[in-house]
């Protein structure tokens, strides 16, 4: 009830403010937590379009793509969100789980080290990078990142 109450106050928002960037990445929020990925998707296109400075926007749309399986274009709209807002850890850490799985380790251990320099809590940021370094040869270094993400425990 609570989810519908928010999509419906989100829908308002939209039909009050229609140009509103901000109302449009409030309902795409709304409707991926309805599970309605569309819907969301055309939200999150119409919040780019409208404000191109949006950052949160263009990493909602780069993780939705990436669920989608469209590793490419979601590896863009996260960049672009990263060039607007480089300190998200959160987003850096995305990041390098796109760049793994389009086959690029370079690129993954650099966002994991990007996330873990921004916040070095971030466990998944620990086996992401391990991982990469283990794809580019560097059992050593990927070693001491398992044993850095073993050592958070979570």
């Amino acid at each position: 009830a609570r989810l519908a109450r928010r999509s419906s106050a989100a829908t308002r928002a939209v039909a009050a403010a229609p140009a509103s960037a901000e109302a449009r990445y409030g309902r795409a929020r709304a409707r991926l937590a309805l599970d309605d990925p569309s819907g969301a998707g055309l939200d999150l296109d119409r919040a780019v379009e409208l404000d191109p400075e949006l950052a949160p926007a263009w990493a909602l749309r780069g993780t939705l793509r990436g669920s989608q399986g469209e590793v490419d274009l979601a590896r863009s709209d996260l960049g672009i969100a990263l060039e607007l807002d480089p300190d998200r850890a959160a987003w850096w850490q995305e990041r390098a789980v796109l760049d793994l799985a389009a086959d690029d380790p370079r690129a993954a251990r650099e966002a994991a080290s990007r996330a873990l320099a921004l916040d070095p809590t971030l466990r998944a940021a620990w086996r992401l990078r391990a991982e990469a370094r283990e794809a580019l040869g560097d059992a050593e270094g990927a070693s001491a990142d398992r044993e850095a993400s073993r050592a958070l425990g979570r």
